[in-house]
């Protein structure tokens, strides 16, 4: 085949107008709202996807055991037909003969190599597919606010909040780690008054609210 610039290109074969028009046929089946809503929903039954399977192939062989022409008018009572029965479910929206006029337009276009309204089914299933991966992102990517505490203070950090709870310190060990201490909380005690020269030759001893002789009665000190 010459195009009108002078290029030869080679006609298209059997076997790639074939792969072509059920690639058109699986797109144009998703673009279906009412029966991709009954496979969804599984309203055919669980095998609704099985269902929506043989219902490409019913109609690339419908195609197929025809002869050309063909008229979307002769198309709609098919799928109207596998709707109600494969899927339990009416559409009194247009979208049946809307699919039709697609599936012949495919149909007419691959027959005759022209791909370009298959690639432009598939530009737009993949218009979708990307919006609703970017949804799902933004979703997932939520920032997180920083906790607060108090008065709208940042909480303390795990280290401050660990030793609040359990009484101990950051201390470095011989080895260069890190180690917890624990932590006195108890105030220091007052230091005890010291005796003198002659309290201790007489043998007393200090206690911390009282002096005592070894070996005598308490003596106030």
């Amino acid at each position: 085949m010459e195009l009108r610039s002078g290029t030869v290109v080679a006609p298209p074969t059997p076997a790639e107008q074939d792969a072509w028009f059920r690639e058109g046929v699986r797109l144009c089946m998703g673009t279906w709202t009412a029966l991709q809503l009954a496979v969804e929903n599984e309203w055919g039954g669980p095998r609704s996807r099985e269902r929506l399977k043989q219902l490409e192939g019913d109609v690339v062989n419908w195609f197929y055991r025809g002869k050309p022409p063909f008229y979307s008018d002769d198309l709609e009572p098919m799928l109207d037909d596998a709707l109600v029965q494969g899927f339990n479910t009416e559409a009194e929206d247009g979208s049946i003969l809307e699919v039709a006029e697609l599936l012949v337009g495919v149909y007419t276009g691959c027959a005759q190599g022209n791909y370009n309204e298959v690639r432009r089914l598939q530009a737009t299933a993949a218009k979708g597919r990307g919006a609703l991966a970017q949804s799902s992102q933004l979703d997932l990517a939520e920032p997180l606010e920083p906790a607060e505490g108090v008065d709208g203070m940042e909480d303390a950090g795990p280290s401050e909040q660990h030793q609040e709870r359990s009484g101990t310190s950051s201390a470095m060990s011989a080895d260069g780690m890190e180690v917890e201490a624990p932590v006195d909380s108890r105030p220091p005690a007052e230091p005890l008054p010291k005796l003198s020269e002659e309290e201790v030759a007489e043998g007393w001893e200090m206690a911390p609210t009282r002096s005592r002789r070894r070996g005598a009665s308490t003596r106030t000190s």
